[in-house]
């Protein structure tokens, strides 16, 4: 009998309703995808994305930002380890939002092992990259932006820092892919034309009118 009653909560638990936010986030997902994802799978990395963004130390990003981090990064495969943006099997970006794990350990076993667990979990990559994200937001060269009423030079500065260091946060077009992405996900489709792939998104005024 006991075992019976356990099985039928966790079946109800397999069946839970995702909420509202979960869920138009996982149309998102779907809707930006480059090939089809489940739905099942669209609203784990929504609700991965929701669980991080609610620790505290990460409240200043919204679920949407990791999510399209995802994007730009591996078009939400959840398994890639790439270099350059070329997926190889000895790649340092790691994981569904291509956390660069050399920052943590250099070249090393420790660092090839994280990027393996990262490959395994998305979570754990949307942590990582949430605490990476969080790092150069309060540290150099972004913190002088914080409070300054500029949060596009601060968007710019930490996500431009993410993708290839702080030498660059100025000289790349990253933060705005990243929010064209970021964009399709919350308007839940993508833009109007197949040749206006987010990858080559050139400012906020294309953005807009791709939309």
């Amino acid at each position: 009998m006991l075992g019976y009653i356990l099985t039928v909560i966790l079946f109800l638990e397999g069946q839970a309703v995702p909420s509202p936010q979960v869920h138009r986030l996982a149309a998102g997902v779907r809707a930006l995808a480059p090939r089809p994802i489940s739905w099942h799978t669209a609203h784990r990395l929504a609700s991965e994305a929701v669980d991080v963004t609610e620790e505290p130390e990460y409240r200043w990003l919204a679920p949407v930002d990791l999510l399209a981090l995802a994007a730009v990064e591996s078009d939400f495969r959840e398994h890639l380890i790439a270099e350059n943006g070329k997926p190889t099997k000895r790649g340092w970006d790691c994981g569904i939002s291509g956390v660069r794990v050399t920052i943590y350990h250099g070249r090393t076993r420790r660092a090839r092992e994280l990027c393996n667990r990262l490959a395994a979990s998305t979570y754990l990559s949307f942590r990582y990259s949430a605490r990476e994200l969080t790092n150069y937001r309060t540290g150099h060269p972004c913190k002088k932006f914080l409070g300054t009423g500029q949060p596009w030079k601060l968007k710019r500065c930490v996500f431009n820092s993410y993708k290839a260091g702080p030498r660059y946060s100025k000289a790349s077009k990253y933060w705005v892919a990243h929010h064209c992405y970021r964009t399709g996900i919350l308007l839940r489709r993508r833009p109007r034309k197949w040749r206006y792939s987010c990858r080559r998104a050139k400012s906020l005024r294309w953005i807009k009118k791709v939309f």
